[in-house]
């Protein structure tokens, strides 16, 4: 795996979301815990967060379970 931690290991949260959306995540993609409990990994809870160059400023990326469809929110 290209982003793993060492050793093949892959954060529950970032393997959860690879195989909800049928991909793997881009180098600028993060995941953000809606309720900020690190160890609550329902897919539900989980949200890709897109960093920007700077690193500061991020917007949220969502995709459509049903139709795959990718969408920005502010």
């Amino acid at each position: 795996r290209k982003y793993s931690i060492g050793q093949g290991y892959v954060f529950e949260h970032r393997l959860i979301m690879e195989e909800f959306i049928k991909r793997y995540l881009k180098p600028e993609e993060r995941i953000h815990h809606i309720n900020l409990n690190k160890q609550d990994n329902r897919i539900e809870n989980l949200l890709i967060i897109v960093v920007g160059e700077n690193g500061g400023h991020h917007t949220a990326k969502m995709t459509c379970p049903y139709c795959k469809k990718e969408f920005q929110v502010r």
